[in-house]
């Protein structure tokens, strides 16, 4: 059976159109699957032979993997018999042009609170269990590894399972200028100096403006230059400046800001060993209260908030 080349033209995240190569054999028509990898839907559709394009008639939903079937059909005696195929697959993640309309919103949000002004970032936090910490300490030398980026956000966003990373939150208590009392993610924090893992050797990344249900984040993305990750980040997501973006950045002579209009989550993509963070850069490990509201695979954002979807009337279930 001969082999139909198919590619792919992507128009934005949701929607597609399928070409592939013409046959010097005629053919009747062509047969066209659309099928989602995560679920039972599949869009079969009757495409004339005299055209090699397909557009996707429907919105796709964000964040799934998708497979495209293209088969060439030629009469024989009773019935059809496929005489060329060939597939594409491919995930519905936003381009950058998206991501950038998604920052514009994200800067848009943080002007109109002009009340919120920006905090100064002494520290970087993360929470987890007890047993998370103790796990490290343990049994993995004391290295905190990174490991893939859940699904929580806009399903949409370029990193969702495709980078490894660690988050750490960056908001202090604006009455005590220091990490919150409360967490959603564990009563044990690691305290971090926030020029250890943001600086001016990084690059910093946009990702994702998303809301959960009453407050707005934005997820940002700290590399090191010339990673595997940085090569990811550069090649899908938006690249910020250090000294001059809304959500955090570096004052050289003044240290780390970060935006009180949202919450700014940041994502390390580095490990990092809690034993000689917490004696070289004075890490320090605290307790504090916490409310259960995470998810293993984390939350998807609020499709019905007007601020921060791109896409209307898109279910993310």
């Amino acid at each position: 059976m001969k082999k139909l080349q198919v590619s792919l033209m992507r128009h934005d995240s949701l929607n597609y159109t399928v070409t592939w190569s013409k046959l010097t054999e005629s053919c009747n028509h062509y047969m066209v699957t659309t099928q989602n990898m995560s679920s039972d839907f599949e869009l079969i559709s009757r495409v004339n032979s005299s055209n090699n394009s397909y557009k996707i008639p429907v919105n796709l939903k964000p964040g799934m993997n998708y497979k495209v079937t293209v088969k060439a059909m030629k009469s024989r005696n009773a019935g059809c018999q496929t005489i060329a195929t060939g597939s594409v697959q491919f995930r519905t993640i936003f381009k950058k042009s998206e991501l950038e309309q998604l920052l514009q919103r994200a800067c848009k949000f943080i002007k109109e609170k002009k009340s919120h002004r920006p905090k100064l970032c002494k520290y970087m936090y993360r929470n987890k269990s007890a047993k998370y910490f103790e796990n490290i300490l343990q049994n993995r030398q004391g290295v905190m590894e990174v490991y893939k980026k859940d699904f929580n956000g806009d399903p949409a966003s370029p990193i969702n399972g495709q980078i490894d990373g660690l988050f750490f939150g960056t908001n202090p208590d604006p009455a005590t200028g220091l990490p919150p009392s409360r967490s959603h993610f564990g009563p044990i924090r690691i305290n971090i100096p926030a020029t250890v893992l943001f600086n001016e050797s990084s690059n910093l990344y946009f990702t994702d403006f998303y809301c959960n249900s009453r407050a707005h984040y934005v997820t940002l993305v700290a590399t090191t230059p010339t990673s595997e990750a940085d090569k990811y980040c550069r090649d899908h997501l938006i690249k910020l400046s250090n000294t001059a973006n809304p959500f955090l950045y570096i004052r050289p002579a003044e240290g780390m800001w970060v935006t009180s209009s949202l919450w700014v989550e940041l994502l390390y993509t580095e490990n990092i060993n809690l034993t000689s963070a917490t004696q070289q850069f004075n890490s320090m490990f605290t307790t504090v209260n916490t409310s259960a509201s995470s998810s293993e695979n984390g939350i998807p954002k609020n499709p019905t908030c007007k601020v921060c979807n791109l896409h209307k009337g898109i279910s993310y279930e």
